[in-house]
């Protein structure tokens, strides 16, 4: 049987305990490193990140492992973090890549695999077209029987590192911070149980702003819903920024690298249109 690895839009995604197993996300992160490996002028090592899901943090480690196996320095975060901080770091650092374990806004039933390039953003279809390819190679040696083994893993070469502040400073430098931090607004935040948890509260912290955050604790399930930020799974945000007389609801994904937003009747807005 063929391992089942093809990438969509962002990354690979599989149902956990059936597509999406530790063997699978064995040969994805084998096979990444393959084409890490033909990437010049960056540094041999790459940035892990991981969700709130069952088992992302297990399967976060198993692809720190075979990272190390192949001889990158392998950086995995400690706590399940937005994947936008994995693109910033990869791009700070001078990465060769990095990879977050992640199905973004989809049920928790699922998990996936994300690949971030050297520049930061998602690997592009090219990208992700020898990245399959590498995985079928793999898996071709696997069914004929091949000698040499074609996964490589080991512990040493792993580092354990928390968020940095120079993210917040980062995210500062894209906005109007003086305006946003005097203008006395009530927000309400809502993280949809995920990676969001209350970061945004904590980058408001000193502002004049009055921050609330709803659905802040990390929950696998994500309460019963799929986080994806929309209504009607922001009805509780919008009830949330009604009843407090808040002028805005914000809202983000499972794994934080989306936004929702309400206004202050509750009213859906379009983040495009924003």
């Amino acid at each position: 049987m063929s391992v089942p690895i093809k990438f969509g839009t962002d990354g690979w995604r599989g149902i956990i305990a059936d597509t999406f197993t530790f063997e699978n996300v064995r040969y994805a992160a084998q096979a990444t490193a393959n084409y890490f490996k033909t990437v010049q002028g960056h540094e041999h090592a790459v940035f892990i990140g991981y969700d709130v899901r069952f088992l992302s943090k297990q399967f976060a480690h198993i692809a720190a492992e075979v990272f190390a196996g192949n001889g990158f320095r392998a950086v995995l975060m400690d706590r399940p973090y937005p994947t936008p901080y994995v693109s910033f770091e990869v791009l700070r650092r001078g990465f060769v890549g990095g990879i977050v374990i992640t199905a973004s806004h989809n049920p928790p039933v699922f998990n996936g695999f994300k690949v971030k390039a050297h520049f930061g953003g998602s690997a592009t279809p090219s990208i992700t077209a020898q990245i399959e390819s590498a995985v079928a190679a793999l898996d071709e040696h696997r069914r004929s029987g091949g000698h040499s083994p074609p996964l490589q893993f080991s512990e040493s070469g792993i580092e354990t590192v928390g968020p940095e502040p120079q993210y917040f400073d980062h995210l500062k430098s894209l906005l109007d911070w003086d305006r946003i931090s005097n203008s006395k607004l009530k927000i309400v935040v809502d993280s949809m149980h995920g990676c969001g948890g209350f970061i945004l509260e904590e980058l408001l912290r000193d502002t004049f702003c009055t921050v609330r955050t709803i659905r802040g604790n990390p929950d696998p399930l994500f309460g019963g819903i799929h986080p994806e930020p929309m209504m009607p799974q922001l009805e509780p945000l919008a009830d949330a920024v009604r009843k407090s007389g808040s002028h805005v609801g914000l809202a983000t994904d499972g794994d934080a690298d989306r936004l929702g937003i309400v206004d202050e009747t509750g009213e859906y807005m379009n983040p495009v249109w924003v």
